[in-house]
């Protein structure tokens, strides 16, 4: 985590009880990783926590706009999520190795100069959404007392990756100046090839099958704890696959 101890960090603060406390929390961790970070903005958890804090802000307006049918669900689900994101942050900056495989690759390799920005938010993506989303479709489907199957809750979830398919791009738009001073067109095209086979839309309709699987397991704690470690193994597999060093 980031090595000036002197900067107060927003880690130890209580959970987010609402997505506006959300979304003020993940814009003080920007701020705390670019002050404290050798790297500044391009610390790679800055870099995926820049991506997050904007979808985040998306998803709230959509709901205060009455664009889900179900904003009870999605509201839970996003508090849930963030959540999730927040112990494994707190985790890794306690002790590294208590903090989930699959959040590994990015935390480990942050300071890497020569693994790019959308790198990095991928590796990021690739941990919250393969790793963290299944389990926080589970803990909100058991806070509501409903299956995942329930009312408009599948349909309202697939319509999130309606805004990741343009923030993504936003995301690579933010960092193209750098792109264009620091690589050629044939580091360009690698980092595109490394992320091609990357699919945000296919990666969370893979979290809710795992949800679903988790929810049919809830009366068998040992196997339902089995299959999210294997989750967690797998996405920290995936995410080292997305760390090619430039």
């Amino acid at each position: 985590m980031p090595n000036d101890t002197t900067t107060t960090s927003p880690l130890a603060l209580p959970a987010p009880t609402t997505v506006p406390d959300v979304i003020t929390r993940l814009a003080d961790i920007q701020t705390w990783i670019e002050a404290t970070s050798r790297r500044g903005d391009r610390d790679g958890v800055a870099c995926f926590n820049f991506l997050y804090h904007v979808i985040t802000c998306r998803v709230l307006e959509w709901i205060d706009d009455g664009r889900f049918a179900d904003a009870e669900f999605l509201t839970t689900l996003d508090l849930v999520f963030a959540g999730r994101y927040l112990d494994a942050l707190r985790a890794h900056d306690a002790d590294p190795a208590t903090a989930p495989r699959s959040w590994a690759a990015l935390f480990e390799n942050r300071d890497e100069s020569d693994i790019d920005p959308m790198q990095f938010a991928a590796a990021g993506v690739n941990a919250h959404v393969n790793f963290d989303l299944p389990c926080a479709v589970l803990t909100t489907c058991e806070q509501l007392g409903r299956e995942p199957g329930f009312g408009t809750q599948r349909a309202d979830y697939d319509r999130v990756n309606e805004i990741f398919a343009v923030k993504m791009e936003d995301l690579r738009q933010h960092f193209q100046s750098d792109f264009e001073r620091l690589l050629d067109e044939l580091l360009f095209r690698h980092v595109q090839n490394i992320l091609g086979n990357f699919s945000v839309e296919a990666a969370r309709d893979t979290a809710w099958t795992q949800a679903g699987v988790l929810w049919a397991l809830r009366d068998n704690a040992g196997a339902q704890q089995g299959l999210i470690q294997s989750i967690d193994k797998f996405a920290g597999l995936a995410g080292r696959g997305l760390m090619v060093h430039l």
